[in-house]
């Protein structure tokens, strides 16, 4: 979900990701949020997550040893320079639940499915 200044949510979207690691779901989520952004035109962003350890790498551009993470990793790092400000944070997982709650709605719908707002598509997966 995209916050706006207000605290009121600009967009929603949910991408169903398969099976793979709680990291790597998390690494996706923020790759493709950064993109929803960027078309958007939002210039500012607060992100919040539930990996400590993928806010860890963004912030602090070590990258880890799984080869696939650190692809991900990498896209969203060309990413950032695209934006005037981003701060990223980590909550615990269960102060995360409006973020389950959106992720629940596509895993019926099949791999790739992405819903951004109401309408949906198919997006490939890295």
């Amino acid at each position: 979900m995209l916050y706006g200044p207000e605290g009121d949510v600009n967009f929603t979207y949910s991408w169903n990701l398969g099976t793979d690691s709680n990291n790597m779901a998390e690494a996706l989520a923020l790759w493709q949020g950064l993109n929803q952004a960027l078309l958007h035109g939002i210039q500012v962003l607060t992100v919040v997550g539930d990996s400590k350890l993928i806010i860890h790498f963004i912030n602090s551009q070590k990258f880890p040893s799984s080869i696939r993470l650190c692809q991900v990793l990498r896209r969203i790092s060309f990413l950032t320079p695209f934006f005037r400000s981003i701060e990223l944070f980590h909550v615990l997982r269960f102060n995360n639940g409006q973020v389950d709650k959106a992720a629940n709605e596509v895993i019926p719908l099949g791999k790739g499915v992405l819903k951004v707002n109401d309408v949906y598509s198919m997006f490939p997966i890295p």
